[in-house]
């Protein structure tokens, strides 16, 4: 048997060693965004494989959408392939994802990832032509529509033009919110007046750890300049303490709920923030110095609900030190802890602490 997962481009490596020391899979086939892996031949379950696929969902850092894969197919009679493949398998599809692999990183040549419109009329064909309709959930006909728990999803990505892998995945009550969604993307998009990407890194983190930042809400924003952070807080009615040496958009200053404190934190007067209930952070500086900034507010502060930070990894190999800094933030009294390559992170992972 063979799984796929999607990933971040340039993360393939990471991700092959990450699954291989979870479950010692072999990479087969590869490409830029997309990884398949060999099970061991001893593995023959499907049930086993299930388990397995969700297990790597939801504590693979680097992993997007994870599936069984059923074959790779050509776009020649696609549909009709992929449904001969799904009959095969005998497994029950209660929707369908149709997706494509990631081409650049985020933020690279404009690109966001993102289930192209294009695919729309593919997902409408393999709705339309289900051999087993009685099984597809009452919107399955709507395109890029999350499932839901209990259902079976049947992926279909698109690797090149003429190559495509189909397979399926199931969505479990804990699984987290990418699962839900067509290739792991959560369908979210950078408003006109975003101050920055931040924006997107941080809408999609908010989704991600369920954090529930309400209206007025004290928050402290580390690292705010030029404000895409806090727009996002300030979106739901908290209150916003942007702290930063650099400018912040005029759109964000203007609002009546944001606060400017225009310098480095451990400049500033801690009393200032005395009351925070959130934090977020997105600095740009190597994973220590973060850290080291925000063990002096947890230190000082008992009023933390939660802290949602970026972590940048200006070199790859500080990946191996992940277990290190859960470890320096388990001692700061938090024990839900997640982590997780975001969609629109670019070579940095996301932190949720509660």
């Amino acid at each position: 048997m063979f799984i796929f997962i999607s990933c971040q481009v340039g993360f393939e490596r990471i991700l092959r060693e990450e699954v291989g020391e979870l479950y010692q899979f072999n990479g087969a086939f590869s490409l830029p965004g997309f990884v398949t892996f060999k099970t061991p031949d001893d593995l023959k379950s499907h049930e086993s494989i299930r388990k397995i696929i969700s297990d790597i969902a939801n504590r693979s850092i680097f992993a997007r959408t994870v599936s069984i894969s059923l074959g790779k197919l050509s776009s020649d009679d696609l549909v009709k392939s992929v449904w001969r493949l799904v009959s095969q398998s005998q497994y029950f599809i209660n929707r369908i994802h149709v997706f494509c692999r990631d081409r650049f990183v985020p933020g690279q040549h404009g690109f966001e990832p993102c289930v192209p419109v294009e695919l729309k009329e593919l997902h409408g064909c393999l709705t339309a032509s289900s051999p087993f309709p009685k099984f597809l959930s009452s919107d399955a006909g709507q395109f890029n529509q999350p499932a839901i728990c209990g259902e079976t999803v049947l992926d279909v990505v698109r690797i090149e033009d003429d190559l495509y892998f189909a397979g399926v995945h199931f969505v479990t009550d804990d699984a987290p919110v990418h699962v839900c969604y067509s290739g792991g993307i959560v369908p979210i998009q950078l408003p006109a007046n975003a101050a920055s990407r931040a924006w997107l890194k941080f809408e999609e983190g908010l989704w991600w750890s369920k954090f529930q930042i309400g209206k007025n809400s004290c928050c402290l924003d580390i690292g705010a300049a030029p404000g895409g952070g806090s727009q996002v807080l300030l979106s739901r009615g908290a209150n916003v303490i942007g702290i930063d040496p650099a400018k912040i958009a005029e759109n964000v200053l203007a609002h009546p709920n944001f606060k400017h404190i225009r310098g480095r934190i451990n400049q500033t007067k801690r009393s200032l923030y005395k009351n925070a209930q959130w934090i977020i952070a997105d600095i740009n500086a190597a994973p220590k110095y973060t850290l080291d900034v925000l063990d002096d507010i947890a230190k000082y502060n008992q009023n933390i609900n939660g802290m949602l930070f970026t972590l940048k990894l200006p070199q790859l190999n500080l990946i191996k030190q992940i277990p290190n800094f859960i470890k320096q933030i388990k001692k700061w009294g938090f024990k839900n802890i997640k982590t997780k390559q975001l969609v629109f992170n670019k070579q940095e992972i996301m932190i949720a602490a509660k």
